[in-house]
């Protein structure tokens, strides 16, 4: 007699779970079909603040090399004027001639008409540096009013040289006050000269092979150079005495630089 399998307490399940059965749970290992959101972001305080902090090191020491520079700059190109100490240039009225000498004084406004021609020695006395000069002018003048002038070439002088300078200056019916005019006639009869004062100015700067100083305005005055005029109906004359040597200074307006 054929043995049959005994009923098992729980129904064959194929597919689907039979009804009353509850689904087994999903294990730890299975992935969820829907993606979760990322948290949400928030900026981190200390870092815009470590931000700022190191640029703000970053332009304090940035400030503190600049200073530093410029204070050795300014250091060393002091140390070196010092050091080389240069001198103003030496200038001499070596000559001076007048021609065609004509005063109006006839009437309220007189007139001057002339020509000087001036020779002026220079000499630089530095041993180790040259003088640059530019825009350089002469002048004559009378009592402060000035006669005449011109702008003389620029030119370069080597250290321990020496430089003749010509310049020929002309006036033509310049207006002259009344009282240089009376003045100019009461030397001329008392005299028999008449004393003129010379002026130049130049811009100038001290040169090395490897340092130079900046621009420096030089003002030379050379006063009382007599010129003789018998009376007033000579018309030329030339320099009575020895030759004149003048005062010169050199206003510096900025600070000594590197060479050029």
């Amino acid at each position: 007699m054929a043995n049959h399998p005994k009923p098992t307490a729980e129904p064959v399940v194929i597919g689907y779970p039979a009804a009353g059965i509850a689904a087994p749970l999903p294990s730890a290992t299975a992935y969820a079909y829907a993606t979760p959101r990322p948290d949400p972001y928030y900026a981190d305080p200390r870092t815009g603040a470590a931000f700022s902090a190191n640029r703000n090191l970053l332009l304090y020491r940035i400030l503190i090399a600049a200073s530093v520079a410029f204070l050795l700059v300014g250091f060393i190109s002091f140390f070196l004027w010092l050091f080389l100490r240069p001198s103003v240039p030496v200038f001499v009225v070596s000559s001076a001639t007048v021609s065609a000498f004509n005063l109006s004084s006839s009437g309220p406004t007189p007139q001057l008409s002339s020509s000087f021609d001036l020779a002026l020695n220079v000499s630089n006395p530095n041993k180790k540096m040259g003088v640059n000069y530019f825009h350089v002018a002469a002048a004559v003048a009378y009592d402060g009013v000035i006669l005449a002038e011109t702008a003389l070439s620029p030119f370069y002088q080597e250290g321990r040289t020496s430089t003749t300078l010509q310049a020929p200056l002309e006036t033509r019916q310049e207006h002259v006050g009344l009282d240089v005019a009376e003045g100019i006639s009461h030397d001329r009869a008392t005299s028999g000269a008449v004393r003129f004062d010379v002026m130049v100015e130049a811009w100038v700067w001290f040169k090395t092979s490897a340092w130079s100083t900046s621009s420096s305005v030089m003002k030379v005055y050379c006063e009382g150079i007599t010129i003789s005029l018998i009376n007033d109906t000579v018309t030329s004359g030339s320099m009575a005495g020895p030759t004149k040597q003048c005062q010169s200074e050199a206003v510096r307006y900025s600070n000594a630089n590197s060479s050029r």
